[in-house]
């Protein structure tokens, strides 16, 4: 059985990907420049940090 690799994509090329459904802004902050990515591996670091974001922001409003 032969396996497909997954294409990977530069950090501009997903910036200007619409299948992603993320913020420019947010694949600007996250994604690292010179590095190429999956679709998956991309959206699995964008995830981790909104998913990281959200933890720290609740820590702030809850004071703990």
């Amino acid at each position: 059985m032969v396996m497909k690799k997954a294409s990977k994509f530069t950090k501009e090329q997903l910036l200007g990907s619409k299948t992603l459904g993320f913020p420019v802004e947010l694949v600007e902050a996250v994604l690292e420049d010179g590095k190429t990515y999956t679709k998956d591996e991309a959206k699995k670091a964008l995830e981790g940090y909104q998913k990281g974001k959200m933890k720290t922001d609740s820590k702030k409003e809850g004071g703990k």
